[in-house]
């Protein structure tokens, strides 16, 4: 075996999406993107891939945060690289494998397919819609915090609404910062790896 199959070779990554999906294998050869799922098979021609988004979740759960690069060839399927893979019911972060297996695989694409179109960050109205959720936690946060103060300024007693607002607003609270996270970092924008250093934060460590 020659040392440049051998650094081919290097650059596999296999998970499972979700208790629907049957495990995907990836491997990237010098001029194609091989993968398996199941029974199927196929390869993916760089100079046939138009474009690619990364994007991030904030995690759920049963489910750590978890990182995404979606394919998008010129014909055919869409393909899906996550940074989870479901291991029994129970996902696991597979973000030290996945990391380097997509940093090469846009090394190798940028080399050889020029016309492809990079995506930072989530469809705008996906990201419209956390960047909303967020508005109304921070509302929340604020406006029961505010009925709490009030309430304590007038010496009332807190009553079960009063209660209510303020539990609402500690679990806001506690929201906030991983909803904000994802806001930051899924905003849409056009990247270039050949040319942007550092990649975005999303294509950087955990």
């Amino acid at each position: 075996m020659t040392s440049a199959t051998a650094a081919i070779r290097d650059y596999e990554y296999s998970f499972r999406l979700s208790l629907f999906s049957k495990q995907a294998s990836y491997r990237l050869t010098d001029k194609s993107l091989v993968w398996s799922e199941g029974a199927e098979r196929g390869e993916l021609a760089f100079s046939d891939i138009r474009r690619i988004r990364v994007y991030e979740s904030p995690g759920a759960r049963r489910a750590p945060r978890f990182r995404r690069c979606v394919i998008t060839p010129k014909d055919g399927r869409v393909r899906v690289l996550s940074s989870n893979d479901l291991n029994g019911a129970i996902f696991e972060s597979r973000m030290k494998r996945y990391l380097p297996f997509v940093d090469e695989l846009l090394r190798r694409l940028a080399a050889q397919n020029p016309n492809v179109e990079y995506v930072c960050g989530l469809a705008m109205a996906a990201w419209a819609v956390f960047a909303a959720i967020f508005a109304a936690l921070a509302i929340t946060w604020l406006l029961a915090f505010v009925a709490l103060g009030v309430a304590l300024f007038e010496g009332e007693q807190i009553g079960l609404i009063s209660f209510l607002l303020v539990l609402l607003g500690v679990v806001a609270a506690i929201t906030l910062i991983p909803t904000w996270r994802s806001v930051r970092r899924n905003r849409p924008r056009r990247f270039d790896p050949r040319t942007e250093n550092p990649l975005p934060p999303i294509l950087a460590s955990a």
